[in-house]
């Protein structure tokens, strides 16, 4: 018994002499949250991250995570992120975007300075976002090789792009000066699969020529 009293005094001198331990944050109401230069992407922080995330996951607004040494997005669950509106995931070590969130509203998304190469399977999970307008690709493999293809591959993937590293985006797909007949319909029903086999075609091709305009993105 005696024995048990110490050893529960001794507690109490620990628990004085080291102060209250903090309670753990709760972000469950969570609208902007920024978890950049964290160190997020190391497998002792990983769990960490998913937990915060999965708890604010549907309140937040804004969300930034750059510089964590992420190779891929936190496991957020099928729900995703419903009502994020900004992402920033910029200088990690992302490959490809299809491990990003499902987020519906997402309007703007900074992915530069990460490792996406110029390959469609790279790029096929930025058509998850349909209301995307502002994209940051840039310091990837995928903007510092063929500038052609890199457009091509914005323009198919991302329609509703209005501004591609922060420069204007003229595309084809969206407005009055989408294309009609065969081609517009082409360019909205191929699959990803095929469209390094269609826009290779030498009427793409020109059709591209004719439509660059200076200092505008476009094709």
């Amino acid at each position: 018994g005696g024995g048990g009293g110490g050893g529960g005094g001794g507690g109490g001198d620990r628990d004085a002499r080291d102060g209250p331990v903090a309670p753990a944050p709760h972000w469950g109401k969570s609208k902007y949250l920024n978890l950049s230069y964290q160190d997020l992407g190391t497998p002792y922080q990983r769990p960490e991250i998913t937990r915060t995330l999965r708890e604010a996951g549907r309140t937040l607004v804004t969300l930034r995570v750059a510089a964590n040494a992420l190779e891929a997005f936190p496991d957020v669950g099928w729900g995703g992120l419903p009502n994020l509106l900004t992402l920033d995931v910029s200088m990690n070590r992302l490959r490809s975007a299809g491990s990003l969130p499902r987020a519906p509203r997402l309007a703007s998304l900074n992915l530069a300075r990460n490792e996406i190469p110029a390959a469609w399977a790279a790029v096929r999970g930025l058509s998850w976002y349909p209301r995307l307008r502002s994209l940051f690709l840039a310091d990837n493999p995928i903007s510092d090789g063929d500038g052609q293809l890199y457009l091509d591959m914005v323009a198919w993937s991302c329609p509703a792009v209005a501004s591609l590293d922060g420069q204007a985006f003229s595309n084809p797909l969206r407005g009055e000066g989408a294309p009609g007949g065969l081609r517009g319909w082409a360019l909205r029903t191929i699959p990803p699969t095929m469209l390094p086999f269609f826009i290779t075609h030498p009427s793409a091709q020109e059709s591209a020529r004719q439509r660059r305009q200076g200092g505008v993105w476009g094709w």
